[in-house]
Formats: structure tokens, sequence, C-alpha cells
């Protein structure tokens, strides 16, 4: 197999994923509710408005990563990109809230199409180094979504909301331009040996039936569901606890910021970890940990108690997801790389859809003490469950 820099490709990937991210997220916090309520939107519509990015994901994720095994990766890329710059053009020429549902969706296919094809792209030049290299893509990506709430409210405050979003499509061009610089000089399959083969016969659809059939593969998506489920409910409804605890709204800030910062330092080194040590006890590890610290919020209600557990719900959070990923591209054929990564994408979005209405409505019912208890029960459930499914998986069963 010949490679062309495949450090440099993956920095390239990294590079890109985080300008990309940054300027989608940028159109989205803070700005979103607050752009869609200046438009009429009420505030149900402003939650409808907010999903309709989250519906690509869940609807094209296995389509992306299965192109990308037939066709390669860097038209499917190169698309998202393009993507990413246009659809905030589009944000600065609508006047009501019903177009900014439809931009929503159409920019919500960007972030649906690049995640699983970038992993599967990622994953075939990493070697015996996947779970490290995933892990940096990651953390890069991750790096960019926590900017830009930051430089949002700062944009916001000076240049209102037409500034905010050309700056977004001139970060979502950079990455285009970047990409385009890049990848436009590799010819796949001459210079990088990348999942290009034929895909199974029989199309999209058996492929799809075969991987939903693959037992292994769908308690990895079961699982990244659970703890993105967890993630998701938690980020949304934790604050809303402190704040009843008389936590300060910057304290608030610097305790998640804290729980981000854990994220993006530590899931390189777990990734790395798990290439070493194996995945299964580094994926068991986090579940636990996710779970001790979770139910812990109930009992330790102390600004610095709270700190504390949320650094390591990230550390906990960080351990699992650096091993899920490369985890499911070794269980599955090499032409099969995108379409397992998309089905995991697709899993781990309906996971972080659900969870914060979930868990809110429990909350309204029982409280937040028992909501979080509740939580870290099913995450208990649900290590015990995975330990005794991936230890027959690590044992070839």
């Amino acid at each position: 197999m010949t490679i062309l820099s495949d450090r440099r490709l993956i920095w390239t990937f990294s590079l890109c994923g985080l300008v990309a991210i940054f300027s989608s997220t940028l159109s989205k916090t803070p700005v979103l509710p607050l752009f869609a309520s200046n438009l009429g939107a009420s505030d149900v519509q402003v939650g409808l408005i907010a999903a309709a990015s989250t519906l690509p994901g869940i609807l094209i994720s296995y389509i992306a990563g299965a192109m990308s095994d037939r066709y390669g990766w860097r038209r499917l890329l190169l698309i998202s990109l393009f993507i990413f710059s246009t659809a905030p053009i589009f944000y600065l020429l609508l006047d009501n809230y019903y177009q900014l549902a439809g931009i929503r969706f159409y920019h919500g296919f960007a972030t649906a199409i690049f995640g699983p094809v970038a992993m599967a792209a990622i994953v075939s030049v990493s070697g015996a180094r996947k779970g490290e290299m995933l892990s940096l893509y990651s953390s890069s990506t991750i790096i960019g979504r926590a900017a830009a709430p930051f430089v949002g409210g700062f944009l916001l405050a000076s240049w209102g909301f037409n500034g905010l979003f050309l700056v977004c499509a001139i970060a979502g061009t950079a990455a285009l331009i970047l990409g385009a610089g890049f990848w436009g000089r590799i010819k796949q399959g001459d210079a990088i040996e990348i999942t290009k083969k034929e895909a199974e016969n029989g199309g999209l659809v058996k492929n799809l039936l075969a991987l939903l059939r693959h037992k292994k593969l769908l308690l990895l998506g079961f699982l990244e569901a659970a703890v993105f489920f967890a993630y998701g409910a938690f980020e949304i409804i934790f604050p809303l606890y402190a704040m009843g605890l008389g936590i300060a709204v910057w304290q608030i800030g610097i305790i998640m910021g804290l729980q981000l910062a854990g994220v993006i330092i530590f899931k390189p080194i777990f990734g790395r970890l798990s290439d070493r040590v194996g995945r299964a006890p580094v994926i068991l590890l986090g579940l636990v940990l996710c779970a001790l610290t979770m139910g812990g919020v109930s009992f330790w209600d102390s600004l610095i108690g709270l700190g504390v557990l949320n650094v390591g719900f990230g550390i906990g959070f960080a351990l699992v997801t650096s091993s899920t990923r490369p985890f499911a591209a070794e269980l599955v054929q090499s032409n099969q790389l995108g379409a397992s990564l998309g089905v995991l994408s697709t899993l781990m979005d309906i996971g972080h859809m659900a969870g914060p209405p979930i868990l809110g409505m429990i909350t309204v019912i029982l409280g937040y003490r028992a909501g979080f208890l509740m939580l870290a029960a099913a995450l208990i459930i649900i290590t015990l469950i995975c330990g005794y499914f991936l230890g027959q998986v690590r044992d070839g069963s």
C-alpha cells in the first residue's frame, strides 16, 4: 500500500473539521433561538427549527458512509464543505422562520456527510493507531464546537446577526479551500489506498440490512446512543439544576467548560490507550465513571464538588467515545467502513436528540436529583449488559 503523507492527511481532516464545525456551531449557539424569535417564531417553533438540522444526520449518515465505500471519500467531503460554506449565506437572505427551518435542514447535511466519511477515511490510513487518530480528529472538532459560543456572543453584540453569519460563511469557505487545495492533489486508489472498493452486491438497502444484523456492531451503536443520550441530557438539564442551587450563570459556564476541556485533552490519550490495551476495558471503565459521576451529582451539590463531577463525567465520556468508533471499524470489512460508521452516527444522533426531552420529563415529575439517579442507574445496567457482550466480542464469539 502506497500512502501519501498519512499524518499530514489526518491533520488536514482535523483542521478542516475544526473550522467547519466552528462555522456550523457559530450559526446555532447562541444565535439561533434569538434569530428565530426575531423572525417571529414561538418557543415551540424555535425548538422545531433547532431540530431541523439534526434530521439529516438520522436520515443520511449511513447513506453518506456507504457512498464513500463505493466512490471514495474525497467528493463527498468536498460536497459537505460546499454546504458548510454556502448555507450561512442563505441566513442573510431569508425573511421568515419557515425559510430558516429549511436552511437549517440544508445546513444539517454538511455535518451528516462530513462526520462518518471523514472518520472512515482516517481509519483507512491509521493502521494500528485507529483510536488515537480518530480521537485526535474528534478533539479538533470539539475545539471548534467549544470556541463558537464565545466568538458568537462577541460577534452578536458587536456586529449583529448579519455580521455573525458573514463570519460563518468565511469560516466555511476557508474549510472548503483547505480541503480542496490538499485533497484535490490526492488520487484515491493511487497515492493513497482508501475504501474505494465496490460495495457488496445488492445496493444500499441490502448492505444496511446486513449491518443491522451484525450484533456486535449494533451493540456498539446501542452503547453510543446510550452514552450520547446521557451526555445530551446532562448538558441541557444540569445548568437548570445548578441554577436552582443558587450557582451563578458564569460559574456554571466554567463548570461545563471544564468538562469539555477534559474531553478535548484526554480523548487522544485514551484513544492511544485503547490501541494498546484493547477497546472493551477502556469502554467499560468509561461507562462506570459516567455512572458514578452522574449519580454523584444528586448528592454532592457544592460548587467544587459539581466541578469535580463534571470533569469526571467528561473523562468517562472521553474513555467510551475514544474506543467505540475504532472498535466498530475493526469488526467490519474494509469496504464497509463508511457504512458501519454511518450506522453508528445515526444511532448516536437518535440518542443525543432523545436525551434532553426524556430527562426533562422525568425531572418535571420526580425532580432533578431523582432524574440524575435514574440516569446513573440506567448507565450501570448498560455497563453490566455491555460488560457481558463485550467480553464475548473480545473472545471472538
